[in-house]
């Protein structure tokens, strides 16, 4: 396949053959995996890191890759996760990386018992919704799952095992259903007696998933020192005053002041906690440490 692939796109490649599980490769810009093993992947991810800038990887064999993923993240944190499909994922590396972030206690006790998530609403893409949040539980581990969802198929799905709260909604058109998701979820989080008024919501339809770990540490280092909400200005359509809702950081104190409250911060001239962000689909909102995938994935 990688061999076709070049060929039809004047690419130059070229092909390692293992010796006894082992192999020497030059530095590339590109290497493709195809393991047919968990072990065998975290092998080569570490193995060859210092001799590529990307991976393509191939893991439609290989169980518990979200695992392998996350631990290859935590180990080398100048590489993200650029892309995820249903048995594909590309990781890159990020030049002139700076040094890493420092170790926040106080976030990680965040990341490990006070993150909230709220999703939806699907629109049939279930299976990369499933795929991008066990991926993310390695990394981030949600307290609670709510998910708003006008795909009745959804209502059977579970997160590694952690049934989320559900809400079907009637489909009313895709902007619609969007604006509702966010609404149901952060009205049913906010609600639920087992969420705390210091807990943080992360919101994020079901296209987008985290790649940059150390984006989202910061982001939610803003909303404990005094920030309600963490969002993206939207350069679109020409509006510099327009608020990103594909995906959010907002603390539950802050939904349970009211819904008035919360749509206060998308009205035009409020400031933004990253002012004039550029965004066009379907680049990725780096800026909030998570990435887009629109891959038309059927189950």
């Amino acid at each position: 396949m990688a061999k076709k692939f070049a060929e039809e796109n004047n690419i130059q490649f070229t092909f390692w053959c293992a010796n006894r599980n082992h192999i020497t490769i030059e530095p590339v810009d590109m290497l493709v995996l195809d393991p047919i093993q968990s072990d065998q992947l975290a092998h080569d991810l570490n193995e060859f890191s210092g001799n590529v800038n990307s991976y393509i990887c191939i893991h439609n064999r290989v169980e518990n890759v979200g695992e392998v993923v996350a631990d290859y993240l935590k180990d080398h944190p100048e590489w993200i996760l650029l892309n995820l499909n249903h048995g594909i994922f590309v990781l890159k590396r990020i030049h002139n990386f700076p040094p890493p972030y420092d170790l926040d206690e106080t976030v990680d006790y965040y990341l490990k018992n006070k993150i909230i998530l709220c999703t939806g609403p699907a629109f049939s893409h279930f299976n990369l919704l499933q795929t991008s949040v066990e991926i993310e539980m390695n990394l981030i581990h949600y307290k609670k799952i709510f998910l708003s969802t006008n795909d009745s198929s959804v209502m059977n799905i579970t997160f590694n095992g952690k049934q989320p709260v559900y809400q079907y909604l009637e489909i009313q058109g895709k902007q619609l259903d969007c604006t509702i998701c966010i609404l149901t979820t952060l009205k049913n989080a906010a609600n639920d007696p087992e969420v705390n008024d210091d807990d943080i919501i992360i919101f994020k339809h079901e296209t987008v998933y985290v790649n940059d770990m150390g984006l989202v540490k910061k982001a939610i280092r803003k909303l404990i020192n005094s920030y309600d909400m963490v969002v993206r200005n939207r350069e679109v359509w020409g509006s510099t005053n327009s608020r990103g809702t594909d995906v959010f950081y907002t603390k539950v104190s802050a939904i349970r002041k009211g819904l008035v409250h919360l749509i206060g911060q998308f009205i035009p001239k409020q400031p933004s906690v990253f002012p004039n962000l550029a965004f066009a689909f379907p680049d990725h909102d780096i800026e909030l440490g998570v990435c887009q995938e629109y891959g038309h994935l059927t189950p």
